[in-house]
């Protein structure tokens, strides 16, 4: 309810609309906080993003064969 509230959306669907009503009236204008855990694993992640991203394009190649893509997609498309 408060993610939509702070999204301005146009409006809600609920199955309780008093409610919706209370948390309208007491809502603040708190910032959404993210935790230091989804912190360090957003770090995490984006900091093996890299890494990973090179071993793939060594192992695979840089480039992308069209051809061979299109006609990948043709024989899957066909079964």
């Amino acid at each position: 309810m408060k993610w939509s509230i702070r999204k301005q959306v146009d409006g809600v669907i609920t199955d309780d609309p008093k409610k919706y009503l209370d948390v309208c009236k007491k809502y603040k204008g708190e910032k959404p906080r993210m935790k230091w855990k989804q912190l360090g694993l957003t770090i995490v992640y984006q900091t093996l993003a890299v890494p990973m991203s090179l071993i793939l394009r060594l192992k695979f190649g840089f480039r992308v064969d069209e051809k061979e893509i299109s006609k990948l997609l043709m024989a899957a498309s066909r079964q």
